[in-house]
């Protein structure tokens, strides 16, 4: 039973870094490509599209957190 605890551990590991290492440089685009949206439309509300970003990031995170957790179960 251990063995396989520490198996699931490590690809549970493994996926985490795979899902971070795909995330990551899609979220500094996302950024840019919304700061300069907002550049080139003279948005005054930047916080609030920012809060709208994060927002849909948050639901996108727990989406495929849900995803990988019904993969192990």
């Amino acid at each position: 039973m251990d063995f396989i605890l520490q198996i699931s551990k490590k690809k549970s590991v493994t996926v985490w870094k795979k899902i971070g290492t795909l995330t990551f440089p899609f979220l500094f685009l996302i950024q840019s490509a919304f700061e300069s949206v907002c550049d080139y439309f003279e948005l005054s509300t930047k916080s609030d599209v920012m809060w709208m970003i994060i927002f849909v990031m948050f639901c996108v995170f727990t989406w495929m957190f849900c995803i990988v957790i019904n993969m192990f179960n």
